[in-house]
């Protein structure tokens, strides 16, 4: 008889464990106007082609307004789309699995986790990205295994600079202007 309630229980517990729905939420949104833009990696897309595909697949979806793949700063697959609140994480992964690829699970939870968290967080400056050599005598994020001390020196030096260099700072600023007008744009 204990073996039995044993054997029950196990069964149980088992059916339960895997009965149980794993809940996708994106964790990098933006709300929008009837929706939300979100961000996503994708992990195992194996050239330009493939995500193209991908991104048409998806955005043959009703409820995906516009979207497009770029390479992320880490060289990371990533996707942006715009969606309305019917589409979820878990509905856009039943596309991916389509293609052989799935979320690299980074800024993908999964029942409010986050399986693969990125590498801690490096704040980003008005210039660019820290590590980014802008001019040639541009300060260089300097990384050590203090990150807050990192970031307050990187930030330091590049005040100074920016005092030191107003023309340089400021026609710098105009370029990136025109960078990110040129993304926006294509």
């Amino acid at each position: 008889m204990k073996k039995l309630v044993l054997l029950f229980l196990g069964i149980l517990t088992f059916s339960y464990l895997f009965s149980q729905e794993k809940k996708l939420e994106f964790v990098e949104y933006k709300n929008i106007n009837d929706g939300y833009t979100v961000y996503f990696n994708v992990a195992n897309i194996e050239n330009e082609e493939q995500a193209q595909l991908i991104l048409k697949d998806l955005l043959a979806e009703n409820g995906i307004s516009w979207g497009r793949y770029f390479k992320s700063g880490d060289n990371r697959d990533r996707f942006q789309l715009n969606i309305d609140s019917k589409i979820t994480a878990n509905y856009i992964q039943n596309i991916l699995l389509t293609h052989n690829v799935d979320y690299d699970y980074s800024n993908v939870s999964v029942n409010g986790v986050i399986l693969n968290p990125p590498d801690k967080p490096v704040a980003i400056e008005a210039m660019g990205s820290p590590e980014r050599k802008l001019a040639d005598d541009f300060p260089v994020f300097e990384r050590t295994e203090n990150t807050e001390q990192d970031i307050e020196n990187y930030r330091a030096k590049k005040d100074k600079w920016i005092e030191e260099n107003p023309e340089k700072y400021n026609q710098e600023l105009k370029e990136l202007e025109e960078k990110n007008k040129w993304r926006e744009n294509n």
